[in-house]
């Protein structure tokens, strides 16, 4: 890896581009991700090693941004949240690269920290910045004696009194931990146009990481790729982009479908942005049915479009509809219903930071809530015996297993659940229930 320097002109400098990010998510709210990939794909002719660069930085801050103003408040005579934003986050960067990027040496950090802050127009704080950095160099905090684990892990003390709650101190250790540097990417092979062995071989050479899973014939974990979204396989729609977890609401379906009858099977995905799933069980049917995805705006739907078109499914009837209002023409006319509704996303923690910076305490309530509401308008589209599956991607007890109790009590009879915790599936955090229409 290189130091990050970058180029002659302060708009290629790598730590610049990572800072104007950073402060447009600080102030403006802006979702990170997707303005990162934006950003990475105009810098492009940065090379792979600066993109990285900018990638890791930029990550990392909000990632661990709990802890480094914590580590900043322990060096500075200002509090963090007293600090103007731009402040705060060139001392966010500075503290990142001295404890979490080995590769850049003490020196750079500190001192093209100090060199931001003239380009920022902030010359008269050069000296103080420099100063709090300095300290942090001389006097490292020990990460692991931080006993608060809402600080050592980055996590709002809320979310993690809750997960606490759920599942003791040990095990919310382990938890938030495994959303600290949760760089696991799994992929879906697309059986219609390839095999697992042969996208492997074509990914290898490509200089990518590939490895298979484990009782999954289906996924491959992938590395070293910048932009996945460029590699040929991608744009061929030889695979798509899918963690352990959520392919097992596909693989539900595929295990249960009765093939006993001429009838093709019908399935209804409720809230299928951005279409995995669909897209899941459209190909696992293998022409022996439809899946209708279902949401509720012109935006998300264009999501499932471009997927199922990438991916070349003919057998997916996209639709404008609001899960939360009762459709009459759908009662009794599925025998898979997926209802993969809107959640706190706790479980995906680790690919999205922003999430628990973004959640509020009441939102677990009002989601749980929202959950009920959609469960209540769609509770009768299953044929008698037909099957609802229920699925979150959080860990909530009020989103996961007392939702399970509500279903029971729509007129469901319970089959089987799984709960996928990330510390002990290195998949993300996920939920799913199987019911069967009595």
């Amino acid at each position: 890896m290189t130091d990050g320097r970058g180029g002659k002109r302060s708009k290629d400098d790598p730590r610049l581009i990572s800072l104007e990010v950073l402060l447009k998510w600080e102030k403006e709210g802006v979702n990170s991700d997707a303005l990162l990939t934006q950003v990475l794909e105009v810098y492009a002719y940065l090379g792979r090693e600066n993109i990285r660069f900018i990638k890791r930085l930029t990550e990392g801050v909000i990632e661990n941004a709990i802890l480094l103003d914590y580590l900043i408040d322990t060096k500075s005579r200002i509090k963090v949240n007293k600090l103007k934003p731009v402040v705060r986050t060139l001392l966010r960067q500075g503290m990142y690269q001295l404890y979490f990027m080995d590769a850049v040496p003490s020196h750079a950090a500190i001192n093209e920290t100090v060199r931001l802050a003239g380009l920022k127009h902030l010359g008269a704080l050069k000296g103080y910045i420099n100063g709090v950095l300095r300290s942090a160099d001389r006097d490292r905090t020990a990460l692991d004696s931080i006993e608060d684990i809402s600080v050592r892990f980055s996590c709002p003390e809320w979310i993690t009194k809750l997960i606490k709650r759920d599942y003791g101190e040990e095990a919310a250790a382990q938890i938030l931990k495994s959303f600290i540097g949760s760089e696991k990417l799994y992929i879906r092979v697309n059986s219609l146009k390839t095999g697992r062995e042969e996208l492997k071989i074509r990914l290898k050479g490509r200089g990518l990481t590939v490895k298979e899973v484990q009782d999954n014939e289906e996924a491959l974990e992938i590395s070293g790729v910048d932009m996945l979204s460029n590699l040929p396989e991608f744009k061929e729609g030889c695979f798509t982009v899918q963690d352990i977890s959520s392919m097992s609401i596909g693989r539900l379906i595929d295990r249960y479908k009765d093939l006993s009858s001429d009838k093709e099977i019908q399935v209804l995905d409720l809230c299928a942005a951005p279409g995995g799933k669909c897209c899941h069980a459209a190909q696992l049917l293998k022409g022996l049915g439809d899946v209708e995805a279902r949401d509720v705006s012109e935006r998300k739907l264009s999501l499932i479009r471009e997927n199922a078109s990438r991916l070349g499914l003919e057998n997916i009837l996209i639709s404008l509809k609001d899960a939360t209002v009762t459709d009459e023409d759908s009662v009794e006319k599925f025998d898979f219903v997926i209802a993969d509704l809107p959640c706190s996303g706790l479980g995906v923690i680790g690919r999205k930071n922003e999430i628990k910076y973004r959640l509020r305490e009441g939102d677990i309530e009002a989601l749980a809530a929202l959950q009920r509401r959609i469960l209540d308008s769609s509770r009768d589209y299953a044929r008698k015996g037909g099957k609802l599956i229920y699925s979150v991607c959080t860990i909530t007890k009020e989103e996961t297993s007392m939702q399970k109790e509500y279903i029971e009590g729509l007129g469901y009879e319970f089959m089987e659940e799984k709960l996928f915790l990330p510390h002990q599936t290195d998949s993300d955090g996920f939920y799913y229930a199987v019911f069967k229409r009595l």
